[in-house]
């Protein structure tokens, strides 16, 4: 259905009520899929983070953080972009993601037990020092090995929980060497390979950190790629890329996520059509044509690739 220019006019003065109710029928089918707090996970990075949890939602964006990542699959299966490649996580798969390393996941299955596990960096500077320039394979998938991986790991996460979740109670000493000596189990499981370009994936960072400080304002590909001197051709090419998706889909996205969580927020009292404007959009036509993208092809973008 098309309205002429003056109808939208006449819509935009006295019918804002049926814009946001229109926008919350759009935002209970859409919110799932973005109930994240950034894309830079700062509290990953804290000193004394320890931490495990069941993943809460099939569906996690683009991100990155310092802390190494151990993701296990205990049933079901997920789909991961981990450094530019798509991979299968299976059941008793495991998958190692290391500092610094943008990555996105989705579920391919409903009924799915995927946990995952954090260590700061702050925890892996011995296995830096033993192994410079080293890393494990993003993908483990030797499964009976893995399972006895995975109850160490559980074992371990049981015994300290009744202290905080994040473990921060327990000494500092005995933290690192319990982690020493899972990440000494993992390289006499598998062997290690070259970790790749530190300096590409820190320039992914760089741009990701500053999309999410200046998401708010006009924001467009040839800005960014003029700030981070590049030419927009080859800074879409290389966002897409490391990235996995466009530019303008990851902003819009960014955008949609923090307008949904306002929205859900019990104390939010301002209508959706001003959260749009100050969550970057410049009109609610572009507002409403990302939306319904998102809510159309969210995850789905990852699972078809």
């Amino acid at each position: 259905m098309h309205f002429s220019t003056r109808t939208s006019i006449l819509l935009s003065h006295f019918s804002i009520s049926f814009v946001d109710i229109l926008a919350n029928l759009c935002y209970n089918q859409c919110k799932e899929l973005f109930m994240i707090s950034t894309f830079y996970e700062y509290a990953a990075d804290q000193n004394d983070y320890f931490f495990s949890w069941r993943f809460p939602r099939n569906y996690t964006p683009p991100h990155f953080h310092k802390a190494l990542e151990i993701i296990y699959c205990v049933k079901g299966s997920m789909r991961l972009f981990i450094d530019q490649q798509y991979y299968i996580l299976k059941e008793n798969d495991m998958c190692f993601i290391p500092s610094l390393t943008v990555h996105s996941n989705c579920y391919l299955d409903d009924d799915n037990v995927i946990h995952s596990f954090l260590f700061a960096h702050n925890f892996l500077h011995d296995f830096e020092k033993t192994f410079p320039k080293k890393s494990l394979p993003f993908l483990l998938q030797e499964t009976e090995k893995n399972k006895i991986f995975y109850n160490d790991l559980m074992d371990m996460f049981n015994t300290y929980s009744s202290y905080d979740y994040k473990g921060s109670n327990i000494p500092f000493m005995q933290r690192q060497a319990l982690i020493n000596n899972l990440l000494l189990k993992l390289t006499t499981m598998y062997p290690l390979v070259e970790i790749s370009e530190v300096k590409e994936n820190q320039i992914v960072i760089d741009i990701l950190k500053f999309i999410d400080l200046n998401y708010r304002e006009e924001l467009t590909l040839s800005t960014v790629a003029k700030h981070f001197h590049y030419v927009p051709k080859y800074f879409s090419a290389f966002f897409k890329k490391h990235v996995g998706c466009t530019f303008v889909e990851y902003v819009q996205n960014l955008r949609i996520q923090n307008i949904l969580l306002q929205m859900d927020d019990p104390n939010n009292k301002k209508s959706t059509t001003v959260l749009a404007f100050e969550n970057g959009f410049n009109s609610l036509a572009t507002f409403y044509r990302a939306l319904k993208k998102a809510r159309n092809t969210g995850p789905l973008m990852f699972i078809e690739k």
